[in-house]
């Protein structure tokens, strides 16, 4: 049996696909099979996918009618055989170093997932490297990966760019129709994690920003105001002791999505808008006292919550200004 299985969600990607396995193929950790799963692609993704699996034994494809990433997702889970598992989304790729690295911490640690920075990776080629310490190069407890995860400057809600045991996925599947449906899942898994987490900073996986990804999509993904209610549920019944993380996302999550709101010229007396201030300001003392924000951070949810006119005023010159670069 190999130590990792690497797996990857396939659907209309024939731009990027290739450079995805071939970046799998290359790594220097070579004890890993790789689950491809086809999730009903009418360009030429199926037939790139064919070319490795008939070069190389450790490359596996599974075929099925289109049913979204999560549906891959789960599939690809089901025919996974190792004992740890990476997801790499097929327009996406890895540094060489990417599974050594990662393995070389849960081997040195005995933790149960393992995570990395990203470079963001840019069409143009433009690259942007993430360069996030907070709480890295130690073992965190589950309790302090939720809290890493609600600081906004440590690892992200992603799947991506970590190395997960298997049995963490006992009992949780991604939730199919919805997006972002990583972040349904994250802090359960998180939650779950009783050997520990461990974050090295090194920027390994390489995420691309394409102009069809949901993050560049016209219409708003409200995602977040879901997933961070259920989070707080989580960590009310679970972790108590930092419920103050729960309701910092819960926060953050709905001013993120006041942002989008703003760069699409709504407004604040729109009524969703004024939702999301009046549901935030409950939970204001909790991003007051989070020691695990930064000053800024605090700042702008103070603005939001109880100035939010002027919260707008400073987020259209912002935006301006990032314009005229």
């Amino acid at each position: 049996m190999t130590f990792v299985s690497v797996l990857v969600p396939v659907y209309n990607v024939e731009k990027y696909v290739d450079e995805c396995l071939r970046s799998i193929q290359n790594q220097t950790f070579v004890d890993f099979e790789v689950v491809i799963v086809n999730d009903g692609s009418t360009d030429k993704s199926k037939e790139i996918c064919e070319k490795y699996v008939s070069s190389d034994k450790r490359f596996h494809l599974y075929s099925q009618s289109n049913m979204g990433l999560a549906s891959a997702r789960n599939t690809s889970l089901r025919y996974a055989r190792s004992e740890y598992v990476a997801f790499v989304d097929s327009d996406d790729y890895i540094d060489p170093d990417y599974l050594f690295k990662l393995v070389e911490v849960i081997n040195k640690y005995k933790v149960d997932i393992s995570i990395c920075n990203k470079i963001l990776s840019f069409d143009s080629g433009k690259r942007i490297v993430e360069s996030n310490t907070f709480f890295s190069n130690k073992v965190i407890t589950p309790s302090e990966a939720l809290r890493a995860l609600n600081s906004w400057q440590s690892f992200n809600t992603a799947v991506w760019g970590k190395l997960f045991k298997r049995s963490l996925f006992d009992g949780i599947s991604f939730p199919a129709g919805k997006l972002s449906e990583d972040a349904y899942v994250i802090f359960e898994l998180f939650g779950k994690a009783k050997n520990g987490v461990y974050f090295r900073p090194d920027a390994l996986y390489y995420y691309r920003q394409r102009a069809g990804s949901i993050q560049n999509a016209k219409s708003i993904n409200d995602a977040p105001l879901v997933t961070s209610s259920l989070q707080l549920n989580y960590i009310k019944k679970n972790f108590s002791d930092i419920l103050y993380a729960g309701e910092t996302a819960y926060v953050i999550s709905r001013m993120g999505i006041f942002n989008e709101c703003i760069k699409r010229g709504i407004n604040l007396h729109n009524k969703y808008m004024k939702n999301l201030v009046n549901e935030s300001r409950p939970y204001i003392l909790a991003i007051v006292f989070n020691k695990d924000l930064t000053r800024k951070k605090k700042l702008q949810a103070l603005f939001f919550v109880f100035t939010p006119f002027l919260y707008i005023f400073l987020v259209k010159k912002i935006l301006l200004s990032r314009s005229s670069l």
